[in-house]
């Protein structure tokens, strides 16, 4: 049986992330007996512009909190109480400014989930804990697997992820949290949009459409199916970070358009039908047609918007 996403590779299917039917192509109606074509190159420009556009004014950075905790047994060593520094962001401009310093400054940064305090830093940029406020805890942790859906199945006493996800967003993370959630929340949250800044608004728009019941299977299904560009443990080029960290190919475009075009048609008022042309995939099909630029300046706006709020706006 096809994994969802060795349908996406097979159909070069843009929208195969939302169930529907093969096709290359998503008719937007804008106004009275006015529609306009928009193809995956429109809706991945249209995210990009809006990372940009979020990313050029970010704000101040978060606050900071003194930790005590422990450092976590390895090898057998003794567990060593230290003081720690974590970092405490609760707004999307706090976060951005976080992630924008985290990729070009070449330091470490911690930050707190529940009892676990997680590491991002170079060179890597992934999550690892490194301490707990819990000292029992700290003694009998180990280490599972650095991949997505390693973190996920070690994450089973955790009975809302999103809302673990959204705690931690917004600087009041769940009590409880099992310590391979802690390290998914950080490598979702900061890793992932710290090396490619468009995961900042995959995360946002995962959550909306999570909280919503839009994907089918939950958070589950985004890990375990490979329905999202960080199920498989990054969408990081090697030695870039923020705008230019993100690689751009067929199976990454595919993921992000798919999320974002699923957002838009959700939440942003956008009737829409796929239309099939399959030789038409990757050009602009919209060029030339004078209202197009407010179709696409609307939707743009519209996820501008969203990026800037880290909060649950929909329900």
């Amino acid at each position: 049986m096809q994994t969802h996403l060795e349908k996406i590779e097979g159909l070069e299917n843009w929208q195969a992330w939302a169930g529907a039917g093969v096709g290359h192509f998503i008719r937007v109606r804008h106004g009275e007996h006015r529609e306009v074509m928009l193809s995956r190159w429109d809706v991945h420009t249209m995210l990009e512009s809006a990372t940009e556009t979020v990313f050029s004014t970010p704000g101040s950075g978060g606050r900071t909190t003194y930790t005590r905790g422990f450092s976590v047994a390895r090898g057998g060593a003794g567990i060593t109480p230290v003081e720690l520094v974590v970092r405490k962001p609760g707004s999307a401009g706090e976060w951005m400014q976080e992630l924008i310093t985290l990729g070009e400054s070449g330091t470490e940064k911690l930050f707190q989930v529940g009892t676990w305090v997680v590491r991002v830093g170079p060179p890597d940029y992934y999550a690892h804990i490194v301490a707990s406020t819990d000292e029992a805890a700290a003694s009998a942790y180990r280490a599972g697997g650095d991949d997505y859906k390693a973190m996920y199945l070690g994450s089973s006493g955790c009975k809302d992820k999103t809302a673990a996800l959204l705690g931690f967003l917004q600087g009041d993370p769940l009590v409880g949290t099992p310590p391979e959630m802690a390290r998914l929340c950080v490598a979702m949250c900061v890793s992932e949009a710290a090396r490619n800044h468009r995961t900042w608004g995959i995360n946002l728009m995962l959550l909306d459409l999570l909280r919503q019941n839009a994907v089918p299977g939950g958070f589950g299904a985004v890990i375990q199916n490979e329905m999202h560009p960080m199920s498989k443990g990054g969408t990081y080029q090697p030695g870039k970070v923020g705008m230019k960290g993100g690689r751009k190919s067929r199976e990454t475009w595919a993921h992000e358009t798919g999320i974002t075009m699923l957002w838009l048609s959700t939440f942003a008022g956008v009737r829409a039908d796929m239309v099939d042309g399959s030789e038409r995939r990757w050009r602009d099909p919209v060029k030339g047609e004078a209202f197009s630029g407010v179709v696409r300046g609307r939707l743009t706006d519209a996820l501008v918007t969203r990026f800037r709020k880290v909060g649950w706006a929909w329900g």
